[in-house]
């Protein structure tokens, strides 16, 4: 084994000697080759300072076993240095460098080299997989070639986040239509209800804004708008815009029916008539009445007299029993 290896070396070492007799190293231009015996692109490689890889690829060989003696070859001096290109397997040394090198990588991004996935890059460079996989075109999963340049996006998200893939509502996207708030990526692990209350700000605002209507479909990558004028956390806000409601106007007040209230207790805080409260939102049972509705508050409606609606129940059916009739037996 040793006599082997020692006769490979001697080998080795006697091919640069060979190149030299016709060839001064190292080349600063183009030259053209001629092909001995013992010749392989690896070894030309390892004696010129180029990539193997390269001067197959420059010459248009299809197989590197695919040479032969006499054949011409050209050793360009774009190639990038021997074991500088991602392609190269070879494990020889290089004989004699190359003192002058023109080659330019015009790559600007990151060149893709052996064992690099997307995920081990955004890793390193510390930016978000899905913002790579969106610059570069590609989908899962996300299949990489050697020496392929990858654009870097700017002011991408860091590895682990999400940049934003979709809107919920795609109306928002020229300007947020109009709406002032900002715009949020869901993230892996967010809830709706989280984000709420993170920002004390009301959840039937988002998803009235957004036109969710099933907030478990969400998926990570998703821009959600954030409305500025949202009431707080807990808290509905209008099911409709407030100068579209009924009879609203001069002495007429306005308010939004939040969870747990009903007609009669809110008659109660504004000091008005129940059934004036009703007929002039034109409400024929109470049990309609939902969380975000706006009633008309009419000044010109009689004093309060504590005589309930019959039908009136807590809005949501919140735990409070009905008044009427049958219930009393």
């Amino acid at each position: 084994m040793r006599r082997f290896v020692l006769g490979f070396l001697l080998c080795l070492l006697v091919v640069p000697t060979l190149a030299q007799d016709t060839i001064d190293l190292p080349i600063t231009d183009d030259i053209e080759y001629t092909l001995q015996v013992g010749d392989t692109l690896e070894v030309l490689g390892s004696i010129f300072d180029v990539s193997p890889s390269c001067l197959q690829e420059f010459n248009e060989i299809e197989r590197a076993s695919a040479i032969f003696v006499g054949d011409v070859i050209t050793i360009p001096v774009s190639c990038p240095l021997y074991g500088n290109d991602a392609r190269d397997k070879g494990n020889l040394a290089v004989f004699t460098p190359r003192e002058v090198v023109t080659f330019e990588d015009d790559c600007e991004g990151y060149r893709v080299t052996y064992n690099d996935s997307l995920d081990s890059i955004g890793f390193e460079l510390d930016i978000s997989l899905q913002a790579l996989a969106l610059e570069n075109d590609l989908e899962p999963p996300y299949r990489l070639e050697i020496n392929q340049c990858l654009i870097i996006p700017d002011d991408a998200p860091s590895w682990g986040e999400f940049p934003a893939l979709e809107l919920a509502n795609p109306a928002l996207e020229a300007g947020g239509g109009g709406i002032p708030g900002e715009f949020y990526v869901m993230q892996p692990f967010d809830t709706l209800d989280v984000i709420a209350q993170s920002r004390n700000i009301s959840l039937q605002s988002i998803l009235q804004v957004n036109e969710i209507t099933d907030a478990s479909a969400l998926r990570a990558g998703t821009a959600i708008l954030i409305p500025d004028d949202a009431p707080p956390y807990g808290t509905f806000p209008p099911a409709t815009p407030l100068d579209e409601t009924a009879g609203a106007g001069g002495g007429v007040a306005l308010h939004v029916v939040q969870p747990r209230e009903n007609i009669d207790l809110i008659a109660a805080a504004y000091d008005v008539d129940t059934k004036c409260l009703l007929d002039n939102n034109g409400i024929t049972n109470s049990k309609t009445v939902q969380p975000g509705t706006v009633l008309a508050i009419s000044a010109d409606c009689p004093a309060y007299t504590g005589d309930s609606d019959p039908n009136i129940v807590q809005v949501q059916g919140i735990s409070s029993e009905e008044t009427s009739e049958e219930d009393g037996g």
